[in-house]
Parts: structure tokens; sequence; C-alpha cells
């Protein structure tokens, strides 16, 4: 059975893809899948928010579509994928209100190092927070694939494995 990675995609193609000398000390890849989010209110709030997340790894940060004027937005086809460079990270989750001139309506973050040891989180529901109160909930998939960088030396390309 093939090992189904995010990288699984540059075995199919002819030339292989260039990568940025930073991207080589990467130690595993990161599969996220935004499911949906929770937003608490109204709380004073006079219109539904338009939510969108940025999701930030390392110097990464990448951004889910907004959902138009809702609490319960839902981003169930949303799917990341984001190189890791070390166990010390923190997989960090922003909720924003586009309307409110991309108005921050919380953060939540995820520890790398926990990630790494389970290798994929299902459903976690994570809190998100704005001056250290409860704002909403996130639900999201997490997973791990740690990966080894070579050096081919008859084509002087990079191949990627997963390690065992």
């Amino acid at each position: 059975m093939p090992v189904h990675s995010p990288f699984t995609r540059f075995h199919a193609l002819k030339s292989r893809p260039q990568l940025a000398q930073t991207d080589f000390e990467a130690i595993g890849a990161l599969k996220i899948i935004v499911q949906s989010a929770h937003i608490d209110g109204p709380n004073g709030w006079w219109r539904r928010p338009n939510p969108f997340i940025t999701i930030r790894v390392n110097e990464t940060q990448v951004k889910t579509d907004t959902q138009a004027a809702t609490y319960d937005p839902s981003w169930i086809k949303s799917t990341f994928h984001l190189l890791v460079k070390s166990p010390k990270e923190e997989i960090e989750m922003r909720v924003y209100d586009h309307h409110e001139h991309r108005k921050l309506l919380g953060k939540a973050s995820f520890d790398m190092a926990r990630l790494i040891e389970s290798g994929m989180e299902l459903d976690a529901q994570l809190p998100f927070l704005k001056h250290h109160k409860r704002r909403g909930d996130l639900l999201c998939s997490l997973f791990y694939f740690p990966i080894a960088l070579s050096l081919g030396k008859d084509t002087g390309t990079w191949n990627f494995t997963q390690r065992e």
C-alpha cells in the first residue's frame, strides 16, 4: 500500500520542484484540515461576523476563505500542507472578522511536540481566546508526517522519503 503524504504528488512530476534552501531543514510535514468553528456572540455585536482563519507555523502563514455573516463557519474543504522545522514550534491559529477591518476575534494554539508524538489529532476542539477570555472553539484535524531528505546522487534532485 503506498504511503500517502503531502509530497506524494512530487513523484508524478517529470521535473522536480525547486525548493528554497531553508526548506531542507524540515523534519516533517504538517497537514491541517480546518473543519469549522463556533464563535460566541453576539456579546454586544450588532451584526454577524465574516470570519476567516490564519494558520502560522514557522514563518509560513496560510489563510482560509472568508465565510459570510455567521457565528458557525464551516471550512471542511480547507486543507493545508506546511513544512515543520522544529518540534519546539507551535501551531498558531487566529480567527478574524473580515468585515471589521480584519479584527482579531481570538487565537488558539497547538503544541507541535504533542502532535509529533501522537502523529495525528482527529477532530481536535481548540478553544480560541482573546484577552484571556474564551471567544469560541475551532474544530480541526492535524496530521504529522516525518520526512527525511536525501540528495539523489545521480540526478541532483531531492527525494522525500517517510521515516519509519
